[in-house]
């Protein structure tokens, strides 16, 4: 993998990404990228929830739970990148330098990598990983659109930072977020073409005019019914529209078993029944592609990949990934557990509860434990009227 992407790096290429000017971590001061939610509520310890739907959303929404947001977006457009075809990715490079030089997107990087200290993602490999975060920036999305779709919807935005960065580079589109929570910053001087809207995705959709794209990620938590969203989503398309869900399924997994009798399996498994024991279904992605394909979606396409849970790997670009998700899995592991194992779940005491978290973080942290979530990118076409009565379209799963 390192001498494939090295090749791809050219000297100018690196001569920029070692500029202290751009990515000087060390002096960098301050943490833009956090955004208050007025409508919001404190707890007891000091962290922020949405309070529009008061525990429909399983994670806080203050500055601790955007980083995180950020962090998974990169991770997951690092691995959308990954997928992609060598040949494709290796004319990415001067491009997503545009992007690299956006004063939000530099801020938002270095603040969050700051915060959790990732100091390596940015410098031990500067050259390698730098540039592929960049490159990182443009792998979006799978659905093979063409040109700027008119109008997209980003489905539970969290920061924007998705929306945002499919606007700067769709300039023609007019991009939709949607969250319960108004946590995303005003961009409108720079990016005109994006907006956000407070909005519940399983109740009465006010967008207006019909959809181009729709995308949504980790959303698996989030809805009762799973199904309904995605009848939506479908209804609110114009016809040749794309759907693109790009999450994973909350059971992990390791190639080498060695997540089998861990505290963080064992914690696995409670969140999910916890989850279960709220009515919301913690592998509903492993049953995307049905719901498309039930929602009358056709060229549905599943691509299957494991999304790395810590920074295990040895090797770049996956350890880098790895760090990202690391961040992610300790603040899932530490902040769903009393919803989920305590009362409105399983009902656990606290003193139960505790030692279970424990043993999950460390686990979370143990190079060891080479633990991965199953992911799933899925993707889907609204037909055309024409196409209705034809022949069922085909589908079909890719495994990375």
């Amino acid at each position: 993998m390192e001498s494939q992407t090295n090749t791809q790096i050219t000297e100018s290429t690196r001569a920029t990404l070692s500029d202290p000017a751009r990515t000087n971590f060390d002096n960098y001061s301050g943490h833009q990228s956090t955004v208050d939610d007025p409508d919001s509520r404190e707890d007891a310890e000091g962290r922020i929830w949405q309070n529009y739907r008061p525990d429909k959303y399983f994670l806080p929404n203050d500055s601790t739970e955007q980083d995180r947001l950020n962090l998974i977006h990169r991770a997951f457009c690092l691995q959308l990148y990954l997928l992609q075809d060598p040949v494709e990715r290796s004319h990415k490079v001067e491009d997503a330098l545009l992007l690299y030089d956006d004063p939000y997107c530099l801020s938002s990087m270095l603040g969050f990598a700051k915060r959790w200290k990732l100091h390596g993602a940015f410098h031990s490999t500067i050259h390698e990983v730098a540039c592929l975060e960049a490159i990182a920036k443009l792998s979006l999305r799978s659905a093979p659109i063409k040109g700027d779709p008119p109008r997209v919807l980003d489905i539970g935005t969290g920061t924007g930072i998705w929306a945002i960065e499919f606007a700067r580079c769709h300039p023609e589109s007019q991009v939709i977020g949607a969250d319960l929570s108004l946590i995303q910053p005003d961009v409108s001087a720079t990016v005109p073409n994006v907006s956000f809207v407070r909005a519940d995705a399983e109740e009465e959709w006010m967008c207006g005019a019909p959809f181009d794209l729709v995308h949504a990620r980790l959303m698996f938590s989030c809805y009762v019914s799973h199904r309904d969203v995605i009848k939506r989503v479908f209804d609110n398309l114009n016809p040749g529209g794309w759907i693109e869900y790009q999450d994973n399924s909350f059971s992990i997994d390791s190639d080498d078993n060695s997540h089998r009798g861990t505290g963080l399996h064992q914690w696995g498994h409670l969140a999910q029944a916890g989850a279960a024991a709220k009515g919301r279904d913690f592998e509903a992605a492993r049953k995307f592609k049905d719901y498309f394909v039930e929602a009358g979606f056709v060229d549905v396409v599943e691509i299957r990949c494991k999304v790395i849970g810590s920074a295990w790997p040895s090797t770049e670009p996956e350890q880098s990934l790895g760090r990202y998700t690391s961040v992610s899995s300790f603040e899932v592991v530490k902040n769903v557990s009393r919803k989920l194992l305590g009362e409105g779940g399983l009902g656990l005491p606290e003193d139960v509860i505790q030692p279970i978290v424990a043993q999950a973080l460390k686990d979370v942290a143990d190079p060891n434990i080479h633990f991965y979530w199953p992911g799933y990118i899925v993707y889907g076409r609204k037909p055309f009227a024409h196409e209705i009565a034809s022949a069922p379209s085909s589908s079909g799963t890719a495994q990375h």
